[in-house]
């Protein structure tokens, strides 16, 4: 591998299954990336396939045009799929979701919590009572639970009142609960 020094190298030879390669800009990254693949390509029994993640627009455009046109990657060029993490996650939402939208607006995040989410909160009196009447009492719940996503609130761990009173009280101590509030 031309002009690869010893840390790419190592890089490019992993028997690591998944790696995530980060370093500063001009190190090699590119290149590194696409050796890798041609080396996995060449050590495979059969053609693999290869994602390749990027965080910009730009590294995921130098990387295709990289492949395109250098011909020491001609045999990677059907089995690469180079996407930014942004379109890839975005690929996959579309894929499993119909019409799916980014609740980017009030408007939007307010339509979504009185149809979409209605089956999660129909039936709760405390939550319907705030929906349904007339106010901003929905708009105020999408902002209160958008304030505690942004203060570490994840609902896949603080599944019950008693997790998420210790994770207030913690709030609290740190003089941040009042960015809870709508």
């Amino acid at each position: 591998m031309p002009n690869l020094d010893r840390a790419q190298l190592k890089f490019c030879e992993s028997k690591a299954d998944n790696i995530r390669l980060l370093a500063p800009a001009g190190c090699g990254k590119t290149s590194s990336l696409l050796y890798r693949c041609r080396e996995l390509a060449l050590k495979a029994k059969s053609k693999p396939r290869f994602l390749i993640v990027t965080f910009t627009v730009a590294a995921t455009n130098e990387l295709k045009e990289r492949l395109a046109n250098d011909p020491e990657f001609d045999q990677l060029r059907d089995q690469c799929n180079i996407t930014t993490l942004n379109a890839y996650g975005w690929n996959r939402i579309r894929a499993q979701a119909n019409s799916p939208q980014l609740l980017n607006t009030n408007d939007k995040r307010y339509f979504a919590m009185r149809n979409q989410l209605r089956p999660m909160w129909h039936g709760n009196p405390h939550l319907e009572s705030v929906i349904s009447k007339p106010g901003n009492g929905a708009r105020t719940l999408m902002t209160v639970m958008d304030n505690m996503k942004s203060m570490g609130f994840d609902h896949t761990e603080d599944t019950n009142r008693g997790l998420c009173n210790k994770r207030l009280d913690d709030l609290e101590k740190q003089g941040l609960s009042w960015r809870i509030g709508g």
